[in-house]
């Protein structure tokens, strides 16, 4: 192939890649748009499931956040207002992916279209909260394994 060969062969691959990339974008935005429209509750069922334990998340850090600040443990305590305000923001930007009132074909493909754009910041609030999960975690382990050793 010759230098000007190869150069079409290239935009052809190219094109070819950006179509694929269209279609396959297309297809999960036809896809979300109509589970948001189909759904009764205007949500998407992974939206649901994030939310769902999200909110159980939030329950169980109030009880560990009450126990931080009985036994005066401000580092708990930290630990459990960022794993809030973490919580708190993943629930927002989910909120702001749900269709709420009455639902209509546009709602829907809006909703879905913000879904598909939000997706690495959710990806990444959540990531932000395992984190802080993890934190919490390793924070329990030590204090209960301190708490074994004195007894």
């Amino acid at each position: 192939l010759s230098g000007r060969d190869a150069m079409e062969t290239l935009a052809v691959i190219g094109l070819v890649s950006n179509i694929v990339q269209f279609a396959d974008f297309g297809s999960k935005l036809i896809s979300k748009s109509v589970q948001l429209y189909q759904s009764s509750d205007g949500v998407l069922t992974e939206n649901i499931i994030t939310e769902t334990a999200t909110n159980h998340l939030i329950r169980l850090n109030c009880k560990l956040e009450n126990s931080a600040i009985a036994t005066s443990d401000e580092v708990l305590e930290a630990l459990c207002k960022s794993c809030s305000a973490v919580a708190v923001e993943l629930l927002g930007a989910l909120d702001k992916l749900k269709v709420h009132r009455e639902k209509e074909k546009w709602k829907s493909m809006r909703k879905a279209l913000r879904s598909l754009w939000s997706k690495e910041k959710i990806q990444e609030i959540e990531k932000w909260l395992a984190n802080i999960r993890e934190e919490l975690n390793l924070h329990l382990v030590v204090d209960l394994r301190c708490v074994n050793r004195l007894m």
